[in-house]
């Protein structure tokens, strides 16, 4: 799974990835196993899992949006935006049925 890795800890947004990849890898960057911890991308993680339907994600989003810096949490959200936005151009969310409508309220 890490193969699809970006420098920024996301996956390339024209990879094609489930939510439960997405909320594993969350849950490396949460934890730190086998990753550098890094809860920024832990959170962009678990918000794009739960906007692809973990309920998991969501759980552990809500968790994180407590544990962190409103600052912080405000990073993610962006990160978590543009992969979404560079996912519709690349076409690879329009391939599963998906219309990009925004969810995350720009921070």
């Amino acid at each position: 799974m890490y193969d699809i890795l970006l420098d920024n800890r996301l996956p390339s947004p024209e990879k094609k990835v489930s939510a439960q990849e997405l909320f594993r890898l969350g849950l490396s960057y949460a934890t730190g196993l086998g990753v550098p911890r890094d809860l920024i991308s832990a959170h962009a993680l678990f918000a794009l899992a739960a906007r692809l339907g973990s309920l998991e994600a969501k759980v552990y989003r809500k968790e994180l949006d407590e544990e962190m810096d409103p600052s912080d949490v405000s990073e993610a959200e962006r990160r978590a935006r543009d992969w979404l936005k560079a996912s519709a151009s690349s076409g690879s969310l329009a391939s599963r049925g998906w219309i990009f409508k925004p969810k995350f309220a720009a921070g």
